[in-house]
């Protein structure tokens, strides 16, 4: 098998499984349903994580229920175009020069610091003003 056969074969795995994953959260409440895992850090602490609510943002965003989404875990609503973005920009790295630059550019210190720091301030600002 060679190496574009191995990319390919990757690739289909990963798009089935995504395919999977997204009729799964399509069709089951993780609010309603035992099958989902619960947050530990929340059940021990009290404390909502950083990304407490995410599968119920997702159920709610495959539903069209937006608002509900952004109720459950806003970073996440905001944060999912550049989370395609960066998925886009890893998958083309390397093609040539251009996408070797942005790749290096997106998966910088300077940008995984600053997601870090908004990561931090989301989750203070969300145990302490309840959002």
């Amino acid at each position: 098998m060679t190496n574009n056969q191995k990319n390919t074969l990757k690739v289909f795995v990963l798009v089935c499984l995504a395919i999977a994953l997204i009729l799964v959260y399509a069709f089951f409440d993780p609010g309603e349903s035992a099958f989902f895992p619960k947050c530990i850090y929340r059940s021990i602490t009290g404390y909502k994580c950083p990304g407490c609510g995410i599968q119920g943002c997702l159920h709610s965003i495959l539903t069209g229920n937006l608002s509900q989404a952004f109720r459950q875990n806003a970073l996440f609503v905001v944060s999912i175009p550049f989370i395609i973005f960066g998925a886009l920009v890893y998958v083309f790295r390397n093609r040539n020069a251009r996408w070797s630059k942005i790749y290096k550019a997106v998966f910088s210190i300077p940008v995984a610091i600053t997601v870090g720091i908004i990561t931090i301030a989301f989750t203070v600002c969300r145990n302490i003003y309840g959002f």
